[in-house]
């Protein structure tokens, strides 16, 4: 998915990356989903291109699931994909 090059990032609870290789992948913005009891960390990620990505660290165990809010769909009412 790619999000318009208009859409303000920051609205929607992104924030700006300020050190890239906490993650070990480029990116420019980014919105933490949450964790799961594990320890896994769950995040969205918007490059330079504004692709829309979504990451997961390594888990501390077996891994594990998190329940993601609504942030993707009201995006998408709001018309911020391409």
């Amino acid at each position: 998915m790619k999000i318009r090059k208009d859409v303000d990032l920051s609205r929607y609870g992104f924030y700006v990356c300020e050190n890239d290789e906490e993650y070990n992948i480029y990116t420019r913005w980014v919105y933490k989903i949450g964790h799961s009891r594990r320890g896994q960390l769950y995040y969205y990620f918007v490059d330079d291109e504004r692709n829309l990505k979504i990451y997961a660290s390594e888990p501390d165990g077996s891994g594990g699931s998190v329940v993601m809010d609504d942030i993707i769909l009201r995006m998408y009412e709001d018309d911020c994909f391409e």
